[in-house]
Order: C-alpha cells, then structure tokens, then sequence
C-alpha cells in the first residue's frame, strides 16, 4: 500500500451508506507500513501526511489481524477493518467459568494442569453497512 486511496474509497463507501465509521483496526505491520509513507517527491524522505478523515479514526492495532492471507499469488496480504463499531453490541450469555484439573487425563503424571474457560457471548451488527474490510494489503 503506497498511499491512503483505499481507506479513503472504503470511507466514501460507508458514508454513502449513512455510515459514520470512527475506528481502524489493523495489523501492526500495516500500520507501521502507513506511518513510513514517504510524500514520493524524488530524494524526499519527508513522512507523509495522512489525510484529515484517516486522522480522525481511532486507529487499534492488533496481532491478530493476520498477515499471511492469500491475495494474488502473494500469501502474504493483511486486512484492515473500518467500521462505525457503536452498531456493533456484544451479549454474554454465560459468565466466564474457568476450571483447573491436576487429575485429568495424564496431567498428573506429568506434572501439568489442564485449564479450561467457558463462556457463551453473541455478537450483533445492527447495521452491516457501517462497516468495511480491505483486503490484500500487502
């Protein structure tokens, strides 16, 4: 990615959708990919500036945004999500119950302990037009 045209198109495209996208969420390597941009003036190494509606997201990074999807014949493209995520609600069903066993298995002969956590939670979208994917960012 060499520039912000595509975050900029997948902006327009939720806008146009009465959308109000406010958060990025990323990879750690796309986003420091976008943070070296250069301005492509010849001999210039001068950081570009990002324009003002890639600004204003909330910018979240995490590593489990994958990097090794396959676009092309690269395998090697990542994923950026854009979304208004206040039309996204999150339900627990069940508390978190975690249990530790010694005696499970043969997790006491090998001096180990299983442990395992349970819990039921939805996810809703009350608008999926509010949010977006890129994909194949490489």
């Amino acid at each position: 990615q060499a520039d912000y045209d595509d975050v900029l198109d997948l902006l327009q495209k939720l806008d146009e959708a009465n959308g109000g996208a406010t958060v990025l969420v990323q990879s750690p390597r796309t986003r420091i990919k976008l943070a070296k941009l250069v301005t492509g003036i010849s001999d210039d190494l001068t950081k570009l500036t990002p324009p003002a509606d890639y600004a204003a997201l909330t910018k979240l990074t995490s590593n489990q945004v994958r990097i090794d999807e396959t676009q092309g014949s690269a395998n090697t493209a990542s994923t950026t999500f854009i979304g208004g995520f206040n039309n996204m609600a999150f339900a627990i069903r069940q508390n978190i119950t975690i249990e530790a066993s010694r005696q499970a298995d043969d997790t006491f002969s090998k001096n180990q302990t299983l442990v395992r956590a349970i819990m039921r939670a939805d996810v809703a979208i009350y608008r999926p037009s509010q949010f977006g994917r890129l994909i194949g960012i490489l």
